[in-house]
């Protein structure tokens, strides 16, 4: 078995499956089984957005960090109990951080999607709910993100 036998055998085992953190970016595809995420640090704190630094190896150094920015991103780790406690948010920013070991590594940071809107508007005529409906469907990325149901009535 030659090094690129061995290097396919040991990458086909390269999956999310069975780990304590698990990321899923919205461009499936592409990303599904080509990052890893290898560690996270993270804060949230009450009235205050939450942010997250991922690390992620892939085995594909060929991947641009510029195609990873803006998508929306799903960050899941297990608790103690056994559940998965899953964070939703925007890949504001990415970089690339030194090899390990063959891998190329990745920083992504996770924010939440609203965090960087610097939009101001005025909403006339418009029920609460059709304000939340416009907001949330704009931008085109961030419809993936959000899936919005109403049941009863609303004034």
């Amino acid at each position: 078995m030659d090094i690129h036998q061995l290097f396919a055998a040991f990458t086909s085992a390269f999956t999310q499956a069975q780990r304590l953190v698990t990321l899923h970016l919205a461009d499936a595809s592409t990303y599904r089984e080509q990052l890893l995420p290898q560690s996270v640090t993270g804060a949230e704190a009450l009235s205050q957005p939450f942010r997250y630094e991922v690390t992620c190896l892939s085995p594909d150094v060929g991947l641009e960090l510029k195609s990873r920015l803006g998508l929306p991103a799903e960050l899941g780790t297990l608790t103690t109990e056994g559940d998965s406690a899953v964070r939703c948010g925007v890949v504001p920013q990415a970089r690339a951080l030194p090899a390990d070991d063959g891998f190329a590594r990745s920083g992504l940071t996770i924010k939440p999607p609203l965090a960087h809107r610097r939009a101001s508007r005025i909403f006339r005529d418009l029920a609460m709910i059709e304000i939340v409906q416009q907001v949330l469907n704009e931008p085109r990325r961030l419809t993936d993100c959000f899936f919005l149901t109403l049941d009863g009535t609303h004034r």
